[in-house]
């Protein structure tokens, strides 16, 4: 076994139990029905994170209900939903509204009990990890000092854990490597230009770096999901525009 694949394992081993455990662990106990509310990219992803763990899902929701089908199964509108899947246990695949579809269901008579927690469905599953091994590897490998091949192990324990954990390990964060290093300098005048925001981590590390100083931040975000949770990250910062 190679040096990465040893290294990779010792963190899957090491992995806590998160919260898609204990969910995969509650729909396994349950004999209702499983629905997945929201049909955007994160609906998909939900399902194929269920169907990785033989979970089946009956069918898709959506306020804005357009078609029959979606990802292969049925699509059905909230009436549908109220006068059929009572008893389901729901899904929400969405962070952005995810109060607004809780309370929703709640209003219409749909028990919290059946409500899976809000969950960010941007965090990387194993698979995921797995699926992409060797790409993984060969960054690995491209890199020879023990400092740069400890940011790939930890970005991938970022990615399978959650961003709050102390993963750095003495590793630079990625906006200690962009900002805090003996290459690029900045003035009080710069303009900064972020070409995949995600959720903002860049920007405010870059507004870090500098203290707050700049004339102007300008990024682009295409995935809804993320952009409107970099939203409320630099929401008190001033002279940004995403």
């Amino acid at each position: 076994m190679s040096e990465f694949k040893s290294k990779l394992q010792e963190i899957l081993k090491e992995r806590p139990l998160s919260i898609w455990d204990t969910i995969i662990q509650k729909i396994k106990n349950k004999n209702n029905p499983i629905v997945i509310f929201g049909t955007k990219a994160y609906g998909e992803k939900l399902l194929r994170i269920l169907q990785n763990q033989d979970v089946e899902v009956s069918c898709f929701c959506d306020n804005y209900f357009t078609s029959d089908t979606v990802y292969g199964l049925p699509c059905v509108s909230f009436e549908h939903l109220k006068e059929n899947y009572k008893n389901a246990y729901i899904l929400i695949a969405t962070n952005s509204y995810y109060n607004e579809i809780k309370k929703q269901l709640e209003e219409n008579g749909f028990t919290s009990e059946n409500i899976c927690p809000s969950v960010n469905y941007s965090n990387t599953t194993v698979d995921d990890i797995l699926k992409s091994e060797d790409k993984w590897e060969y960054t690995y490998n491209a890199f020879q000092d023990d400092i740069s091949r400890n940011v790939v192990l930890n970005k991938i324990k970022k990615l399978l854990y959650n961003d709050s954990m102390n993963i750095t390990n003495n590793a630079k964060s990625s906006s200690d490597m962009y900002f805090k290093n003996d290459v690029l300098t900045f003035d009080d005048d710069e303009v900064y230009v972020d070409g995949g925001v995600y959720d903002g981590e860049t920007i405010t590390g870059y507004i870090n770096a500098v203290n707050g100083k700049y004339r102007e931040i300008h990024g682009f975000e295409l995935d809804e999901e993320n952009y409107n949770i970099a939203k409320q990250k630099i929401k008190e910062s001033i002279y940004i525009y995403i």
